[in-house]
């Protein structure tokens, strides 16, 4: 007995099984959240005051929660987590600037 399949197109059958791949799960996408210089500078403000307070503790969402209550006192409204990621793109921004210094410092201490 054959199965009568129906012909799709490349481009169709790509949608068709990404959707059976798909079919259940219901994890939304958040936008992008946008900040500003202002928010930035509000955020390493805050981030100063209470660094020490995020070394010793192991777990420190509070922190991260009352950090964001503090910037909508300013009015910025922002979640604990979205405190925490911001947090943690700028570490990473920062260590990939310096070792981006220290390679081409070492290069030109090789050409001299």
């Amino acid at each position: 007995m054959r199965i009568n399949r129906p012909k799709f197109k490349l481009k169709e059958q790509l949608d068709f099984c990404l959707k059976i791949l798909n079919y259940g799960c219901s994890k939304s996408k958040r936008k992008r959240l946008a900040w500003n210089e202002q928010s930035e500078a509000a955020i390493l403000e805050l981030w100063a005051e209470r660094v020490e307070e995020l070394r010793t503790e192991r777990r420190n969402s509070h922190i991260y929660g009352e950090m964001a209550n503090d910037l909508a006192k300013l009015g910025y409204n922002y979640s604990g987590r979205d405190v925490q990621v911001k947090l943690a793109n700028f570490t990473q921004r920062y260590g990939k600037k310096c070792v981006i210094i220290l390679f081409v410092a070492a290069c030109f201490a090789f050409l001299q």
